[in-house]
C-alpha cells in the first residue's frame, strides 16, 4: 500500500509529488517473562488497523514572507484503507486452551476501554496545542444552554433576549463592540453591532413563538412590523448619519448597514415559507430574516471558523 502526498496546479491540470512512502511493520519477538493467563487476553505482538490517521505539519505564510514567522499549524486527517479488513493482530504464542467464547467479553471490554484511552490521550496532546481550546469548550457550553433554553418552555421570551444580551456572540460572533436597546429617533433596536471588518449590524428581535407566514401563505403581522422597524432606523439614519456617528458613538456607520431580523421557529416555516423569505430578502439584501433556530446554526458554524476548525455538537 503507498501513500502519496501532491501539490496540483489549477492551471496546468498537474500533480507534483511532494512525499510518497509505504507502510510497513517491523516487529522483534522476544518473548515476555510473563505471558497473560485466562481469563486475560493472550499477549499480542502487534495490532494493526486498517483506518489511520495522517497528520502534517507546516505554517501559514502571508505574501510578503519577511513580515516575522508564520503561524504553525497542524493538519489531521483520517483515512481507511481499502482493504476487506478491520484490524490484523498477531498473536506469536497461539495457545488454543486460551480462546474460549466466555472470555470474549472482558476482552472487548478492555479493548474498548483501551482504544477510549488512547484517544483521550492523543486529543489531549492536541488540544495542548491549540490556544483556542478553552474557548471552543466554552462557546460549545454556551450553545448547549442557549438551545436547551430555546426548547423550554413558552414563558421564555424574557429570559431568551436576556440571555443573548448577556451572550451577544450567538447573534454576531465576530462582533468587538455592542450596544443594545439604541435609539434611532423614536426607534429603538435591540443590538447594534460593530463587527472587526467596521460594518455594523442592527438587530430586531420578536418573540421565538411567533409565526412568520399565515396559513395563507402571506407574511404574517409581526413579521411587517419587524420589518418596519428596520425601515424606520433606516429612514432616521438616512436623514441623520453624521449626529449618529458623532452622538451616538457609531463611526463610521452608513446611512443603509445590515440588518438582522430574529423571529419564530424554524419547524414552522414549510419549504415554500422559506422561498418566500428569500424574494423579501433580494427585496432588500441588507436585510436578513432569520429563526431562532437559525441562529443556533449559524452561531455552531461560525465557531468552526472562529476557533480554527472545532467541533460543536
Amino acid at each position: 500500500m503507498e501513500i502519496r502526498l501532491s501539490t496540483g496546479n489549477v492551471a496546468t491540470n498537474q500533480l507534483r509529488d511532494i512525499v510518497a512512502m509505504q507502510v510497513r511493520f517491523d516487529a522483534v519477538i522476544e518473548r515476555p517473562d510473563r505471558l497473560p493467563q485466562p481469563p486475560l487476553k493472550p499477549f499480542c505482538l502487534l495490532s494493526i488497523r486498517s483506518t489511520f490517521e495522517i497528520q502534517v505539519g507546516g505554517e501559514l505564510l502571508k505574501n510578503n514572507r519577511d513580515q516575522g514567522q508564520g503561524q504553525p499549524f497542524i493538519a489531521r486527517s483520517k483515512l481507511r484503507l481499502p482493504v476487506g479488513w478491520d484490524c490484523i493482530e498477531i498473536f506469536p504464542y497461539f495457545d488454543l486452551e486460551q480462546w474460549k467464547p466466555e472470555y470474549a467479553p472482558l476482552w472487548a471490554e478492555n479493548d474498548l476501554l483501551a482504544a477510549v484511552v488512547a484517544q483521550q490521550f492523543r486529543e489531549a496532546q492536541f488540544l495542548a496545542l491549540d490556544p483556542n481550546a478553552q474557548a471552543r469548550k466554552q462557546f460549545g457550553e454556551l450553545l448547549r444552554t442557549y438551545r436547551e433554553l430555546l426548547d423550554s418552555n413558552p414563558e421564555r421570551e424574557e429570559t431568551l433576549q436576556s440571555f443573548l444580551q448577556d451572550h451577544p456572540a450567538i447573534l454576531c460572533p465576530t462582533h468587538i463592540k455592542m450596544w443594545p436597546k439604541m435609539a434611532f429617533g423614536a426607534r429603538k433596536t435591540d443590538f447594534v453591532f460593530q463587527e472587526a471588518t467596521g460594518d455594523y449590524l442592527l438587530v430586531e428581535l420578536e418573540k421565538s413563538t411567533l409565526p412568520l407566514f399565515l396559513k395563507d401563505g402571506h407574511p404574517s403581522r409581526e413579521l411587517n412590523h419587524a420589518r418596519g422597524q428596520v425601515t424606520d432606523w433606516k429612514r432616521y439614519l438616512e436623514d441623520n448619519v453624521a449626529t449618529v456617528q458623532k452622538e451616538l458613538g457609531l463611526t463610521g456607520i452608513s446611512a443603509n448597514p445590515r440588518s438582522l431580523v430574529v423571529i419564530g421557529r424554524s419547524q414552522t416555516l414549510t419549504p415554500e415559507n422559506r422561498r418566500k423569505l428569500v424574494t423579501i430578502e433580494n427585496e432588500n439584501p441588507k436585510t436578513k430574516i432569520v429563526t431562532y433556530d437559525d441562529v443556533y446554526e449559524a452561531a455552531r458554524a461560525s465557531s468552526k471558523l472562529t476557533y480554527a476548525g472545532c467541533r460543536v455538537n
